[in-house]
């Protein structure tokens, strides 16, 4: 994530306020007087910046000299604003992206110099990373090419064999407790008949012509999980209820559309739930949600709901999946989720799943080149074509990179992963062309 702010240079105050969170986190901190573009440069900084990321983490701070005590040394020096044609923090981004395998999760963050605007304090932040080991292969200084390195007594060192091997082993078991996670809320095995069955999903319900809310066993869900290592929560549960406010919380492709499903949201073990129940005659319906949506204090995001109907054809009923509202909720739950991870400085990926409930002999509507509403054309439903599988998973990794690029997408631009994730969605159908929000 890439972040601009003006810095007071003597307090100092802007640096130690955006270092503060890694000091909660016990990230190792250090200190460098300044940042150059010359080929050396950059392998240093590659080399830094995957030491932490190999051992618990950390923070470099380019632009401030170091004190014995190891306290940055006042008034700060600055590092250079832009290298080329480019602020230098885009600079930092392209460098250690293309410089360290594999890709790395962290930030980047510049201070403005008011009395220097040439000048600016750097900051990297990365935590502990999943995805270890990362390998410098920065290849125009190849001091430190093809090699893993670690954090240690205030020094970066080459990791050695056994600690190679410790960080793949990590990062399998982070990736085992994904999958527990996965199959603790029933979404382990898309084959299993009992695939997604959960108190909240078994009270879904979607509402007929009629207005009338109707239970079903057809249903969309959407999980993010992070991959964190344990005990990086953070459970305040009062500050979580003020922040998840519904009238604050709207993201694209329809920004003007509250996301959170109700006003009423409820503490539930290890986070916050938000269920809309249906409506029945004017009254509360104890028994359906139209939506549900569940926050960890972690960082984990799932939300519910029934895009479903059904009408009438020449050979009888037929169920259909409305595609455009499974596309909108998925982005605006992809936006939710990258203002969770801001909320938390959460730089690791989260692994998305997108589970799709009774799917057998189902149609898709609303969504790709050529189908309309299934209600419209009774003879169409002839021709639309089934899916075949019973139920539907597709998992993604999402990195920092792709939660940037979907926060900044608009519905006349899609981000590439929402037009990737609606491919795939219209594939599970057999459609081969999907178009993205053509109708409304």
């Amino acid at each position: 994530m890439l972040h601009t702010r003006p810095l007071s240079e003597q307090t100092f105050a802007d640096v130690e306020a955006f270092l503060q969170q890694g000091a909660a986190e016990n990230l190792a901190l250090d200190y460098k007087r300044d940042l150059g573009d010359s080929s050396g440069a950059r392998a240093e900084m590659c080399k830094d910046v995957s030491a932490f990321a190999n051992s618990q983490g950390g923070e470099i701070v380019y632009g401030v000299e170091e004190n014995q005590d190891r306290t940055p040394r006042l008034p700060v020096f600055g590092t250079p604003r832009t290298f080329g044609r480019q602020n230098v923090e885009e600079w930092a981004v392209q460098v250690l992206q293309s410089g360290v395998q594999s890709r790395m999760a962290f930030e980047v963050e510049a201070f403005e110099l008011p009395n220097d605007p040439d000048r600016c304090v750097l900051v990297v932040r990365t935590q502990t990373s999943p995805a270890a080991p990362h390998m410098v292969t920065f290849k125009e200084d190849n001091r430190y090419y093809g090699r893993f390195y670690r954090r240690s007594n205030f020094g970066n060192r080459i990791a050695e064999e056994y600690e190679v091997r410790e960080m793949m082993e990590r990062a399998g078991r982070l990736y085992l407790g994904l999958e527990d996670e996965l199959g603790r809320r029933g979404y382990s095995d898309p084959l299993s008949a009992g695939f997604g069955k959960s108190p909240y999903n078994l009270r879904l319900a979607f509402r007929s012509p009629n207005g009338e809310y109707l239970g079903t066993s057809r249903w969309v869900s959407f999980l993010l999980l992070p991959t964190l290592p344990p005990g990086t929560a953070s459970a305040d549960r009062e500050d979580w209820l003020r922040w998840l406010d519904p009238n604050e919380r709207k993201y694209e492709p329809e920004p003007n559309e509250l996301y959170v499903p109700s006003a009423l949201r409820r503490p539930v073990l290890g986070g916050i739930a938000s269920l809309k129940p249906g409506l029945e005659d004017g009254e509360t319906s104890a028994n359906l949600l139209e939506a549900y949506l569940r926050v960890g204090f972690d960082g984990s995001v799932e939300y519910g709901f029934a895009p479903v109907g059904a009408t009438e054809s020449p050979e009888g009923p037929v169920s259909y999946f409305m595609g455009r509202k499974i596309l909108v909720r998925l982005w605006q739950t992809l936006g939710f989720a990258a203002e969770v991870r801001a909320r938390l400085s959460i730089a690791t990926p989260h692994l998305l799943s997108v589970n799709l409930k009774s799917m057998g002999g189902a149609i898709l509507t609303d969504f790709a080149k050529g189908w309309e509403n299934p209600t419209s054309d009774p003879r169409e439903l002839q021709r639309a074509l089934r899916c075949l599988e019973p139920n539907v998973q597709i998992r993604r990794e999402l990195r920092a990179e792709d939660f940037e690029e979907i926060s900044a997408g608009t519905a006349s631009e899609p981000p590439r992963q929402v037009r990737q994730l609606g491919s795939d969605v219209c594939f599970a159908f057999g459609i081969a062309e999907p178009v993205m929000f053509a109708r409304r």
